[in-house]
């Protein structure tokens, strides 16, 4: 019983001192251990995966003990990539990016020109201090 729960599960401690406490015989500890292993490593051998995550493996959904391994496979990039950003215009008054910064939650505003082309980028934090002394400033 301890070699087939420990190699269908991958899990030869439980195996061990599940077969263990059921039978209730803890002197035949040793030759539950002995078993239990070889049976895991031919099993771990032939099998990547344990039976219970089998049809996890074969759809691409199965966890690895890295969380942040785990977090990344199941995030799509298209999810994460922003398709439309607010922009502003190289001669915008203050008054107006005061304004797009409020009601935005970006904190990288691309500028661009008359042409449409790109001039440089505006980080919100570099420009924070500026928008709020103007705000104060009109109180």
């Amino acid at each position: 019983m301890a070699g087939i729960l420990s190699g269908l599960f991958h899990a030869p401690l439980t195996a061990i001192f599940l077969i263990a406490e059921i039978t209730g015989g803890y002197d035949l500890m040793i030759p539950l251990m002995i078993v239990a292993s070889v049976s895991f490593a031919v099993s771990k051998r032939f099998e990547k995966h344990s039976l219970d995550v089998k049809n996890l493996a074969r759809k691409g959904n199965v966890f690895t003990s890295n969380k942040d391994t785990n977090i990344l496979c199941k995030l799509e990039i298209e999810d994460l990539v922003k398709k439309v950003y607010l922009i502003v215009e190289a001669n915008q008054d203050l008054e107006n990016v005061a304004e797009l910064l409020a009601h935005s939650d970006q904190v990288i505003f691309g500028v661009v020109s008359d042409d449409n082309e790109l001039e440089g980028l505006v980080y919100f934090n570099d420009i924070r201090e500026v928008i709020f002394e103007h705000g104060n400033r009109d109180e």
